[in-house]
């Protein structure tokens, strides 16, 4: 009966792992199927060509990010609860990168090319595109 247990637990932990899922706009998806799209031709492209996509157009919130105080950085998207996508760009052209009150303009920051694209869930990278 122990093993039994024991046994039922490691699959149990096993498949929420590997299974895990989001929630966007009402609708239930496994993180493994966001993934596995082919995200390397957005680098280069806008950051609205991006907003554009399915899993992405439906973001609940954004917040802009200085890696060096006012110096932006790049947008990290709240898709859903713990999941987020975080948005780089090396060279900005639209955007005055650097802003002490740290107010940027989210609409020419779509304008501005994409350089990295990351994948957060609860914390922890699961995918960095470069």
């Amino acid at each position: 009966m122990k093993s039994y247990i024991i046994m039922v637990l490691l699959v149990v932990g096993t498949f929420s792992i590997f299974a895990q899922s989001i929630i966007v706009k009402g609708d239930t998806m496994a993180v493994e199927e966001v993934l596995k799209e082919n995200y390397q031709v957005y680098l280069g492209k806008k950051v609205q060509d991006l907003l554009g996509f399915k899993y992405i157009r439906d973001y609940e919130d954004y917040t802009f990010f200085d890696n060096k105080p006012g110096s932006l950085s790049g947008v990290l998207l709240k898709i859903s609860d713990g999941f987020f996508i975080e948005i780089s760009v090396d060279e900005y052209k639209y955007v005055k990168q650097f802003n002490v009150d740290r107010n940027w303009d989210f609409s020419l920051f779509k304008k501005e090319e994409i350089s990295c694209i990351r994948f957060i869930l609860n914390e922890e990278t699961l995918l960095e595109v470069k």
